[in-house]
């Protein structure tokens, strides 16, 4: 159930959070050597077939993961729920890695609040998310990732101070409640009969001489 959101909340995430994104998603675009380079809408708001392109899966990972973490920052100063979910948590530094595409990524929060960047973290990382495969990466950002599976299995590795990456993960969840993450549906049907157009007969099968 989505929680109330505010609308003071959401035009600065749109300027700090998802314009920059776009901003990204168009140089990625013309970066990438596919043939045809995807577009802002494949990246951002891909469909599941759009997802079986290796260039556009990795895109829109990293994309999407920049996205919610320079989120994380604003909602920190200005959403009431965030606030709430970050006023039990420890003061540190978050690493967040994938390494597979080159993501790397930092969030540290102090009394003066939260902030984040790109690259090595300005002090030791107190706690690190990695994921080794972007795949599940890619599964965790649209929030179909069985997380104690993944665990168990490898395929996320959190080290370090777990309760101050279970606040930020909340807080990264927070995003959906204001840019709901679109669900990778299946590719569009076949376009339907028209009415007035002429669709072309099948022969009836012809059967055996005898």
């Amino acid at each position: 159930m989505r929680k109330p959101t505010h609308p003071t909340v959401y035009l600065r995430l749109l300027a700090g959070a998802v314009l920059p994104a776009f901003r990204d998603a168009a140089t990625l675009g013309r970066a990438l050597d596919g043939r045809p380079r995807p577009g802002w809408r494949e990246l951002l708001l891909p469909r599941a077939d759009d997802l079986q392109s290796e260039a556009v899966a990795r895109g829109h990972t990293g994309l999407g993961f920049g996205m919610a973490l320079r989120g994380a920052a604003i909602l920190a100063a200005r959403d009431s729920v965030a606030q709430a979910v970050l006023a039990s948590a420890p003061d540190g530094v978050a690493r967040f890695q994938i390494p597979e595409i080159g993501f790397d990524r930092w969030l540290e929060l102090t009394a003066g609040g939260l902030r984040g960047g790109r690259g090595t973290p300005p002090g030791a990382a107190d706690v690190t998310v990695c994921f080794p495969r972007y795949r599940t990466a890619l599964a965790a950002l649209r929030q179909e990732l069985d997380t104690m599976a993944a665990i168990g299995a490898g395929e996320l590795v959190v080290t370090g101070v777990i309760p101050l990456a279970d606040r930020l993960n909340v807080v990264l969840e927070r995003m959906a409640d204001y840019f709901p993450i679109p669900k990778a549906g299946p590719p569009p049907p076949h376009p339907a009969r028209q009415p007035g157009r002429a669709q072309p007969e099948r022969a009836a099968p012809v059967a055996p001489s005898k």
